[in-house]
């Protein structure tokens, strides 16, 4: 149990170490589309940047900085309307699936969203 720390990071690096001589000896940076691959990584860089500000301006986790940096993007290209009425949908789901789920189980959320969307079509009448 002592060197558990010393192994995931062996992992880590091992994968790195893989996906290296992959992308090299396959010569993989040939099939890269390049401009959709610079755009994403753009956006990418620009919501990180965002996201150091809002994190240190609201004083929140990356997760939540992230969150609410594409939540502001929805609602900008979509309105406010199609956004409420998507959030209406997921919860929706979540309650279907919540019926379905287990309250002890471990990533209930999640699970419950999920079964929620699949068995949506299928309560309707």
């Amino acid at each position: 149990m002592r060197y558990r720390g010393v192994v995931s990071w062996m992992m880590l690096t091992l994968g790195f170490v893989v996906l290296a001589y992959g992308f090299v000896s396959y010569h993989a940076w040939r099939d890269i589309a390049w401009r959709p691959t610079h755009f994403f990584l753009t956006v990418a860089l620009a919501v990180a940047t965002l996201g150091a500000g809002v994190k240190t301006l609201f004083r929140c986790r990356w997760a939540t900085a992230m969150f609410l940096i594409w939540c502001a993007a929805l609602v900008y290209y979509v309105g406010v309307w199609p956004s409420l009425s998507m959030c209406l949908i997921v919860m929706c789901a979540i309650a279907l699936g919540s019926l379905i789920v287990p309250a002890q189980w471990s990533g209930r959320i999640w699970l419950s969203s999920l079964l929620g969307w699949m068995a949506a079509p299928f309560s309707g009448p």
